[in-house]
């Protein structure tokens, strides 16, 4: 009796401990995030959007779980800086300091209002002022354990990346409307280039998808701009005189607009723009596919990724070379009808 009596006291005592233990972790672990996030803060989702990205390559399979977070305040950003951080779990102070640098440049800057001051009314200044506040991303890769920072300075994207090893890396993304065909070619190596620049041109992505979508586009810088434009005698003009002479004009690779990545100023990959193809991922079967294999690289159940993602909208699609393998990542955002 005195013996079982014994056990039941220490199984009693055993349980207690552990359920203590269990609140004592819980509690822990309330008062950290409540000594690294405001209890009030309130993510404003108005500020705030997001890009998604898949990468392939040759020896191993996709990896879809990139994620980047983009805010169009930057003083939003900063006021809110550790709680946005502490939202997306990145909690490396190097890329806090990262981003405190590159404010200043970004302030610093050239301001496209600028080259309309006087000319513009108070509410058409605040519209651009708002558009050049496009400024800064957060980006996680969840399955490589990566954290990154990106920074908009005039034309020119800079990022910070930690790896899973806490190495960091500086890439700048440098704007390039005139990218050398020679430079690409040498680059990629000959037989990637014919490969990419053949299913580019197989896309059918057109320099002018019609001249219905130009008028449309000048019809919107125009109410920007609060400035008249005759639509309706520019498509008279075309009709009457143009016309019969005008053509679509295919894009090749290196003619599409460009972002060059250097890697801690080594020329890394090319970022080519293919939004304007309006490609929803659902419909991207065949492209991708094709100049996928033809590289040789890795497409097992890209199916899942497409049908999982079917409703974004390719925007970028970059190629970086490493010896013998090629990494192809493709960036698509929510497509809004």
């Amino acid at each position: 009796m005195g013996k079982n009596l014994f056990l039941l006291i220490l199984l009693f005592c055993i349980v207690i401990f552990f359920i203590n233990f269990d609140l004592l972790k819980k509690k822990k672990k309330i008062k950290n995030i409540e000594s690294f996030l405001d209890s009030n803060f309130k993510l404003d989702n108005s500020k705030i959007s997001e890009e998604k990205s898949v990468r392939f390559n040759k020896k191993s399979k996709y990896n879809a779980l990139r994620i980047v977070y983009g805010f169009n305040d930057i003083e939003y950003f900063k006021q809110n800086k550790d709680n946005i951080f502490n939202l997306y779990g990145v909690k490396s102070d190097k890329l806090k300091s990262y981003f405190d640098e590159k404010y200043d440049n970004v302030k610093n800057k050239d301001s496209f209002s600028k080259m309309y001051e006087g000319e513009l009314s108070e509410e058409n200044k605040k519209n651009i002022l708002q558009i050049e506040n496009n400024e800064i991303g957060i980006g996680v890769d969840h399955e490589n354990n990566v954290e990154k920072i990106y920074i908009l300075v005039d034309s020119d994207i800079y990022s910070l990346k930690k790896d899973n090893e806490g190495n960091y890396k500086e890439s700048i993304y440098k704007d390039d409307f005139n990218v050398v065909e020679e430079d690409v070619k040498k680059y990629l190596g000959e037989n990637n280039f014919e490969i990419i620049n053949k299913n580019i041109e197989e896309l059918r992505l057109l320099e002018n998808s019609s001249l219905t979508e130009t008028l449309i586009n000048m019809k919107e810088i125009g109410n920007f701009l609060n400035t008249q434009i005759d639509l309706t005698g520019l498509q008279n003009l075309f009709d009457r005189d143009l016309k019969p002479k005008y053509k679509e004009k295919i894009q090749k690779l290196h003619e599409l607009h460009c972002f060059v990545r250097y890697d801690d100023n080594v020329m890394t990959g090319y970022n080519f723009n293919i939004y304007d193809k309006k490609l929803l991922v659902k419909d991207s079967k065949k492209f991708l596919e094709k100049l996928l294999t033809e590289l040789g690289c890795n497409t097992k159940n890209i199916d899942k990724w497409i049908i999982e993602n079917g409703s974004f909208m390719i925007t970028y699609i970059s190629f970086i070379k490493d010896k013998d393998n090629i990494y192809v990542t493709v960036y698509y955002n929510r497509h809004i009808n």
